[in-house]
């Protein structure tokens, strides 16, 4: 794989200080404040130099310096981690390093002259010299003389010190379900090293904490080469362009790619430009009520269908002992209030949107405010009331849910069929519900995932040639798309865990190792409700390109609020009037109309 020039944001300052704060949702630094006087500290950084050791075993205790236009460098920390011994001779004050594959070193204090394998002395434009009992010699020459390449990119002042015998290597961010936080997808490793020569170096990050680490490595400048955004409409246009970069140009010669990336509702375009190129993803892939079908069958219970019928389940699980225990100690349903196991789902049923924002002839509708999403929330505050909602539901982790769950402390939650299938076992039979009614009369509602299951971006930072990098998406995208992995030979469960949280899942039913582990029955079930889902479609109902405001801190006082007051009419502290009145105050409100003037202009 190619390498290029370092790309480098020209962030720094305050600059650095806008991006951090836009990202972790601080205040932000307004053009027309005057820059703060620069300090010591802020002089002494802008004079050093740094260098980056390119996937090689070196780490410096200290930083490297310039001496006369020379960087220079511990000679224990470089030579030891590039495996050379060391011996010192006190009498002559000069090191002399050993290595079985290559030439011996000499480098002498205050000299201005070193040995390579013994050969006459060469010269050196600046001498090492000892420090605090550590001897300094010159990157350069240590490092060329170690068969090394060395590379000063002066914008940045980085000293870049490579290998140019070793297999590139990238990095790839992705997000994978809390179960397989632990693979070793070693078959995939070892397949992609060999058909690239590139060695991928893999980060798995779980969805509860995807969007916080994400933003984290983006403000302090270490992104990964691809970087999958959760949501394409992750962050705003400035931003996302400012640190990833536009794709149209390294997609010549990639028209298979650049078909995909065109053609699919779930690609980012800024100004008419690709920026991410998403990953595969089943639209009826996302969270929806499962059952425990066990706890229905002892209670002589048939699966709900309407949300007055999921109310009676709810109310037997929790009060006609479903597990046969003899004791209290059974809910109708947990979940949280976002995330996983988000109790969205009752919203979606009344609502008929599984989103907030929708399109409805041509007009844009917030359910928030609508009568649809009261009666929700009223259904809720009745389940609460009733003792049939977990108690802690407005402060539980996605964890704490899952918890619950295995612990068979509840009996009906929102989630993923396979989810669904690793929580069924030999205690629990958990059933994903085919279509749900909010009544009798009203349409059916199905899982939907809004944005997909995420899209890559390529880093502006990267070292690597975004082409390349792209090529490789290409080839995996293909082989996932035609069912080839599975032909590899000794493929495991953790390889198939790996390409779906990598490339994603055109379909949830296929090498879905989750299901086939269930009993035929069960797994009849399980696509029984699939085909169900099939049925509906939100495709042209929806705004994907509303989910940037959920990271734009211009509105996010605005719908915490929102949030806030959801789970305080639901637990009881705030009544329907006082329920309408803060509704009816929400729309008349100036950042309100704001927020929707701009979701308007997204409007097809």
């Amino acid at each position: 794989m190619g390498k290029k020039k370092l790309r480098r944001s020209a962030l720094s300052g305050m600059a650095a200080v806008t991006l951090t704060s836009a990202l972790m949702g601080s205040a932000g630094v307004h053009a027309n404040d005057a820059p703060p006087p620069l300090s010591e500290w802020e002089e002494m950084l802008r004079s050093m130099v740094y260098v980056s050791f390119e996937d090689l075993p070196v780490s410096l205790t200290a930083p490297p310096r310039l001496v006369d236009g020379v960087m220079m460098v511990q000679a224990r920390n470089m030579l030891e981690g590039l495996g050379y011994s060391l011996q010192w001779n006190q009498g002559s004050r000069s090191i002399t390093a050993i290595h079985k594959n290559r030439p011996g070193l000499l480098f002498t204090d205050q000299s201005l002259q070193w040995e390579l394998g013994g050969t006459t002395p060469l010269p050196l434009q600046s001498a090492p010299f000892i420090e605090e009992g550590s001897m300094w010699i010159p990157l350069r020459a240590a490092a060329e003389a170690a068969g090394l390449h060395v590379k000063w990119d002066a914008p940045s002042r980085v000293a870049f010190v490579t290998d140019p015998q070793a297999i590139p290597r990238f990095r790839v961010m992705t997000q994978v379900p809390r179960a397989s936080t632990a693979l070793t997808p070693s078959v995939l490793l070892e397949h992609l090293k060999s058909e690239w020569q590139a060695d991928v170096e893999l980060t798995w990050v779980e969805p509860e904490h995807y969007e916080q680490k994400a933003k984290v490595m983006i403000a302090a400048g270490d992104m990964a080469d691809l970087m999958l955004f959760p949501d394409p409409y992750f962050l705003d246009d400035e931003l996302t362009s400012s640190f990833s970069l536009d794709l149209e140009p390294h997609l010549d010669k990639l028209d298979r790619l650049r078909k995909y990336a065109e053609d699919n509702r779930h690609t980012r375009q800024i100004d008419g430009q690709i920026y991410t190129i998403p990953r595969l993803s089943d639209p009826h892939h996302a969270a929806f009520p499962a059952v425990r079908q066990d706890w229905l069958d002892n209670l002589g219970l048939s699966a709900p269908r309407t949300m007055d019928e999921v109310y009676a389940v709810m109310k037997a699980f929790t009060e006609q002992d479903p597990d046969g225990d003899e004791k209290n100690n059974t809910r109708g349903l947990t979940g949280t209030m976002s995330g996983a196991y988000s109790l969205g789902w009752v919203e979606h049923a009344f609502t008929g949107s599984p989103e907030r924002f929708s399109v409805q002839d041509g007009k844009l509708i917030d359910h928030a405010v609508t009568a649809q999403l009261t009666e929700a929330l009223q259904w809720l505050a009745k389940a609460y009331a009733d003792g049939l909602l977990d108690e802690d539901f407005a402060v539980m982790s996605a964890g704490q849910t899952e918890q619950r769950l295995t612990n068979n402390q509840a009996g009906l939650a929102a989630m993923t069929i396979d989810e669904a299938a690793r929580l069924t076992g030999d205690k629990a039979a958990w059933l994903p519900l085919g279509t749900l009614k909010a009544a009798s009369t009203s349409k059916p509602i199905a899982p939907w995932l809004t944005n997909g299951s995420g899209a890559y971006i390529v880093s502006a930072m990267t070292k690597d040639d975004p082409a390349e990098l792209l090529k490789w998406l290409d080839y995996d995208i293909e082989m996932t798309l035609e069912n080839k992995w599975s032909e590899l030979e000794g493929w495991q469960r953790a390889d198939q865990e790996a390409v779906d949280s990598l490339f994603g899942k055109p379909d949830m039913l296929q090498n879905n190792m989750s299901l086939e582990q269930l009993p035929t029955k069960v797994r009849d079930q399980y696509e029984a409700a699939v085909k169900e889902w099939r049925t509906i479609s939100y495709e042209d109902s929806l705004l994907p390109e509303a989910g940037v405001l959920r990271s734009s801190w211009t509105y996010d006082e605005l719908n915490q609020e929102l949030m806030r007051n959801k789970v305080q009419f639901i637990t009881g502290e705030m009544s329907l009037e006082e329920w309408n009145a803060y509704i009816n105050k929400l729309q008349k409100s100036e950042t309100y109309k704001a927020m929707i003037a701009e979701l308007e202009k997204l409007l097809p």
